[in-house]
């Protein structure tokens, strides 16, 4: 069973790299039973991202779009 603290983790941890998404998604996957605590704290995560993962510049904005590929991945 996955926990939100690990969540908030993998989700800090998530970089802009082809494999840092799928490596994600498939933990994810993995964990697909709970899945309404990994929307809950994505939705979470990517609201109150630290303000340097915010919107505002290009790197902050692909770092965002990471997150829509991840659970597009995953969905």
């Amino acid at each position: 069973m996955v926990g939100e603290s690990q969540l908030i983790k993998r989700f800090a941890e998530l970089s802009t790299s082809q494999q840092s998404v799928e490596t994600l998604s498939l933990f994810l996957m993995h964990h697909r039973r709970q899945s309404q605590t990994i929307v809950h704290v994505w939705a979470k995560e990517l609201v109150s991202a630290a303000p340097d993962r915010k919107i505002g510049n290009s790197n902050q904005l692909i770092h965002v779009f990471c997150f829509f590929l991840l659970i597009n991945f995953h969905f």
